[in-house]
């Protein structure tokens, strides 16, 4: 058996506010392996989705025995998933797909957060309201993420992978 355990990131949901500095992967790396340490498990599997994904990964390249298995899902091994959507959207979208693409890319999560609330409303579980940190998301996809790679280091990584994505991830 297994027991889930989810998490709000540094600045974000539930999670106290933090200085701006702080809002980084590898901080929040390191707040997963404090809250492993403190809940005394010796490994811990990590399943992660888009942002939550490449903190799996980054947390899988720093402590690499204290994982058991890895699921990224839909995400990206680097930043430079962020110039090549922009590129791809540019040639491939179509007007409307190129103006909320791009307001995705520079992290306007409005309708972003509206969509995760109305998702919440029907968890069986009370709904506990979404707060997004825009400016979290903002130092994340436009100041951290761009020169964050974690591709070097995947050879770390020895514990069983599960890896999935869309057509177009």
């Amino acid at each position: 058996w297994f027991q889930l355990v989810f998490i709000d990131l540094r600045g974000c949901g539930q999670s106290s506010k933090c200085p701006r500095k702080t809002l980084t992967i590898a901080n929040n790396a390191e707040d997963l392996e404090a809250i492993r340490a403190t809940l005394g498990f010796e490994k811990i599997s990590v399943l992660g989705w888009s942002y939550g994904g490449m903190l799996a990964l980054e947390y899988a390249t720093r402590y690499p025995r204290r994982l058991e298995l890895l699921f990224p899902l839909s995400t990206a091994g680097s930043g430079d998933f962020i110039r090549s959507s922009y590129t791809w959207l540019k040639r491939h979208g179509t007007r409307r797909q190129q103006i909320e693409g791009g307001k995705s890319i520079r992290c306007e999560v409005d309708a972003d957060v509206a969509v995760l609330n109305r998702l919440n409303q029907k968890r069986p579980t009370p709904p506990v309201p979404i707060t997004w940190n825009e400016a979290a998301m903002k130092i994340g996809m436009l100041e951290d993420l761009p020169r964050w790679n974690v591709l070097p280091k995947l050879r770390r990584v020895k514990a069983p992978v599960f890896l999935a994505g869309g057509r177009h991830d």
